[in-house]
């Protein structure tokens, strides 16, 4: 059995140091990095919201409904536990020794910050220094 490689360039940017990258590859694994698909998990509040699963009978909103009913029977109202994006604190070592990974870290968390809005962002190198409110920026590069 014969085995084939096929050349991908994502296979290059995988192998390869940051620091040695080229602008051009800067900006393709950049472009990488944007077409992740990201699915953050969901967690479910005690606060409830109308349903359209048969999971909770709402019984205040059944009567609403049928107060005046316009059909023979009558049509159920269900309600169901809200849902909420998990919020995420990211944690980034931007300090000499990780010189080589700062930027491209940084476009990584800007990244995330654009599907998920419930992110804080931290960096450190001598201190702590939160940098959420520069993620909300438009123009942040």
């Amino acid at each position: 059995m014969l085995d084939v490689f096929l050349y991908s360039p994502e296979e290059i940017l995988r192998s390869k140091r940051f620091d040695a990258y080229t602008a051009d590859e800067l900006e393709e694994a950049k472009k990488f990095i944007g077409q992740w698909k990201w699915e953050f998990g969901e967690r479910k509040l005690r606060r409830l919201h109308v349903g359209r699963t048969p999971h909770r009978l709402n019984i205040r909103g059944t009567i609403r409904k049928n107060i005046f009913p316009t059909q023979d029977f009558i049509e159920l109202q269900w309600k169901e536990r809200k849902t909420k994006v998990r919020p995420l604190v990211v944690l980034t070592d931007i300090s000499g020794s990780m010189d080589h990974y700062t930027r491209i870290l940084l476009h990584f968390i800007f990244t995330i910050y654009s599907v998920n809005k419930h992110i804080e962002a931290f960096t450190f190198g001598t201190r702590l220094t939160r940098i959420t409110h520069y993620l909300r920026k438009k123009g942040c590069k």
